[in-house]
């Protein structure tokens, strides 16, 4: 069994493998702590923890599998008997729970399905969820809510949650992406800029921080720095996916790009990829 400080050291650890993208290594190491604690309340925290790692590793059937554990051992008689902080802690789980059962069913109903979802979870837990003990969970579904209508192109309706979000957690890297990402969509150049900048200082993956670099000279290109913008496009298309540099015209970008510096070859270049692409 190993120490409560030791299980702290091991959660830190944890966690920062599956920032770092290292997801196998994070699932053993949460459930290796789960399986440690006789704790209900813990066990349940690190099987959560788990489902979230196992849906981030592309594992949806084995993250559901976890989540069913997690909420099975939150699954009280009716006879039980819980003081006020347990039983708080208890439905605080049995909502974060919610927000995994929403982010597992991207995958089989898409983004817009799981918006309506996480709306739902604030819809039936209004209450709870304005305590400061639930503040944590509330931030996480509204943050989540907020990065799939960015992705869902609703970014009028996305701000002023990412806003909201920023304000408590000020130096999260993908609210700033996302919050970049939108402040560029609605003509706020300056504030993406310097949310984007942050984002990419913190780390993203790669895929990511090749897509902040293109928006990021997007909104270089539109105030008129063309030099500047050049630079940011052809760092994000060094590791931004095909498949996004294809959706977002960032070919096009660069072809606009050279011609506003003169530079007719490249342009040439450019123009040619997006013709091909």
């Amino acid at each position: 069994m190993h120490t409560q400080m030791q299980r702290k050291v091991l959660f830190q650890e944890a966690m920062t493998l599956r920032d770092q993208g290292k997801y196998k290594e994070a699932a053993d190491l949460f459930l290796d702590l789960a399986k440690a604690t006789d704790d209900l309340f813990e066990k349940a925290g690190m099987l959560l923890n788990l489902t979230h790692t196992l849906k981030a590793a592309g594992s949806s059937d084995l993250a559901k599998t976890q989540l069913n554990a997690a909420r099975e051992l939150l699954s009280l008689p009716r006879n039980a008997v819980l003081g006020n902080a347990d039983e708080e802690n208890r439905r605080r789980l049995l909502i974060w729970a919610e927000l995994e059962d929403a982010r597992i069913s991207v995958a089989e109903n898409g983004e817009e399905g799981a918006v309506k979802r996480l709306g739902g979870i604030l819809a039936n837990h209004q209450s709870e969820l304005s305590k400061p003990a639930f503040a944590e969970i509330y931030q996480a579904v509204q943050r989540d809510r907020a990065f799939m209508l960015t992705d869902l192109g609703c970014f009028q309706e996305a701000l002023p949650i990412l806003e909201e979000v920023d304000s408590a957690d000020p130096h999260d890297r993908w609210t700033l992406f996302y919050l970049g990402h939108c402040y560029a969509c609605a003509g706020r150049f300056v504030e993406s800029q310097q949310k984007l900048e942050e984002a990419i200082r913190l780390g993203l993956t790669p895929d990511f921080e090749g897509r902040a670099h293109c928006v990021l000279g997007a909104s270089c290109y539109e105030m008129g720095d063309y030099a500047r913008a050049k630079v940011e496009l052809e760092n994000g298309v060094k590791t931004a996916s095909p498949k996004y540099i294809l959706q977002s015209g960032i070919w096009k970008w660069l072809e606009f790009t050279c011609t506003s510096l003169g530079l007719k070859a490249e342009a040439e270049h450019y123009r040619r990829l997006a013709s091909s692409s």
